[in-house]
C-alpha cells in the first residue's frame, strides 16, 4: 500500500467516524452546528483521493493523530 493509500484510509476512517457521531445528533443541531464542517471535510477527503500529495506531506500527516481534523482547522485559518 502506498503512502498516499495509507493517508487516505486513514482520513476516510476519521471521516467515517466524525458521520457517525453526528449521525446520533438531533437534526436541527447537525444543521446548525455541522453543516459546514461537512462539506469541507467531505471535500477534503475527495481532494486526498484523486489528488497526489507528495509523500514528504503525506508522512507527516500520516503522524498525526487526526489529519482530518488538523487539514480541516488549517482550511479554517486560512479561508
Amino acid at each position: 500500500m502506498t503512502i498516499q493509500e495509507r493517508l487516505y484510509e486513514k482520513v476516510s476512517d476519521e471521516y467515517k467516524t466524525f458521520i457517525n457521531n453526528i449521525e446520533n445528533i438531533p437534526v436541527v443541531e447537525v444543521l446548525d452546528k455541522y453543516a459546514y464542517e461537512k462539506v469541507i471535510k467531505d471535500d477534503i477527503l475527495s481532494c486526498l483521493e484523486s489528488c497526489e500529495i507528495p509523500d514528504r506531506e503525506a508522512k507527516i500527516l500520516l503522524k498525526l493523530k487526526n489529519p482530518l481534523e488538523s487539514i480541516y482547522h488549517e482550511w479554517l485559518d486560512n479561508d
